[in-house]
C-alpha cells in the first residue's frame, strides 16, 4: 500500500485555526491515489480540505501552488489554496507539505449528459488557450523513455505490444502545438456546483503537451473503463471546437485516445503490480483494454 498520512485533530486543529478558523470535526474523504483528504468542519459553519501531498516533494508541492494560482489569474475555474498566517500556501505537517482549500458543493456523476459534456469540451479549449510560463517546468503527459525497463522482463507481452504499438502511432502525428493541458479530467476531478458552474481540480498531471492527448485523456476518463463512448466523445469534441479548440482529424483524437488510454494503463500496472503490489488489483490495467480496442478496431 502507499504510504498515506493519518491526519491527526490535533494536528488538524492547528492547521484550520492558521487559516482563521477553529476546528469542530474531521471526516476523511474517500478517493484520490497519490495523497490525503479530510473534511473539516468549522465552528462558524464554514467547510475546508485539507490535503496533505503524501506523494510530492516541496519543490513540486510549490509548483502545484504556483500553477493553481497561475491558473485562477487566467480566468480558470478551480478552488484556490488557502493562505495560512505566515501568507503561505504549503504548511509543514511533520516534513509533508499540507494544502487546504475551501470544501465545494456539488455533484460529481459518473456519466455525463450530453450537454455536460459539451461543457467539458469548452473547459478543455479555455484551459488550452492559457499559456504558461516556462519557470513552471512543467513535465509532458507521456510514456517514460525506459518505460521497458521500469516494467521489467516479468511484464505481460499484452501490456508491452500495446504499449509500443501507442507510442509509434503517436510519434506517426508528427508536431503538433503544445498547450496547457489537465492530463486527468476523470469525474472525480470535476464539481458541478448548484449554479451549474463546472470547477475543474486536481493539476498534478497538468502538463505542456498537445492538446488533443488531453482531449484523449478526457475522453478515457469519462468512459469508465468500458469501450469509447462515440456519443460523449461527439459531444465532448463539439463543444471543444465552438469555444475556439482546433478540431482534431478522426485519426490524431483516434491516436490521442489510443495513447492516452495506454499511459493509464502502464501507470496502474506499475503502481498495482510494481510499486505497491496488491494481489486483489495485478490486473486492474486490464480494464482498459476493452477501450483501447474499441479505438483501435
Amino acid at each position: 500500500m502507499a504510504d498515506y498520512t493519518t491526519l491527526e485533530f490535533a494536528d488538524a486543529s492547528v492547521i484550520v485555526r492558521s487559516t482563521g478558523r477553529e476546528l469542530a470535526r474531521l471526516e476523511k474523504l474517500k478517493g484520490g491515489v497519490a495523497n490525503s483528504s479530510t473534511l473539516a468542519e468549522c465552528t462558524d459553519g464554514t467547510r475546508v480540505v485539507i490535503t496533505v501531498l503524501d506523494n510530492h516533494s516541496w519543490d513540486s508541492a510549490t509548483s502545484l501552488c504556483e500553477l493553481t494560482d497561475f491558473l485562477i489569474g487566467a480566468g480558470i475555474v478551480t478552488p484556490p489554496f488557502l493562505k495560512f498566517a505566515d501568507s503561505r500556501e504549503l504548511w509543514d505537517l511533520h516534513g509533508r507539505p499540507v494544502v487546504v482549500r475551501p470544501f465545494l458543493s456539488g455533484d460529481q456523476p459518473m456519466h455525463l449528459s450530453a450537454a455536460q459534456a459539451t461543457r467539458v469540451g469548452a473547459a478543455l479549449a479555455g484551459l488550452h488557450r492559457v499559456s504558461p510560463s516556462p519557470s513552471m517546468g512543467l513535465p509532458s503527459r507521456r510514456l517514460p523513455d525506459d518505460w521497458r525497463e521500469r516494467l521489467g522482463v516479468h511484464a505481460p507481452h499484452t501490456l508491452v505490444s500495446l504499449l509500443a504499438s501507442a507510442s509509434e502511432e503517436l510519434a506517426s502525428l508528427g508536431g503538433l502545438p503544445v498547450q496547457l493541458i489537465h492530463g486527468d479530467l476523470f469525474p472525480d476531478n470535476m464539481i458541478w456546483t448548484s449554479d451549474g458552474v463546472l470547477h475543474l481540480l486536481d493539476w498534478e498531471t497538468a502538463s505542456s503537451d498537445w492538446g488533443v492527448l488531453d482531449l484523449g485523456f478526457t475522453i478515457v476518463g469519462l468512459s469508465g473503463d468500458a469501450p469509447i463512448d462515440r456519443t460523449l466523445t461527439d459531444a465532448i469534441v463539439a463543444g471543444y471546437e465552438a469555444a475556439g479548440g482546433a478540431r482534431p482529424s478522426a485519426r490524431e483524437l483516434a491516436v490521442a485516445c489510443q495513447y492516452a488510454c495506454m499511459v493509464l494503463m502502464y501507470h496502474r500496472y506499475i503502481r498495482h503490480v510494481i510499486r505497491y503490489p496488491d494481489p486483489s488489483r495485478t490486473e486492474h490495467w486490464k480494464r482498459l483494454i476493452p477501450f483501447v480496442e474499441s479505438v483501435v478496431h
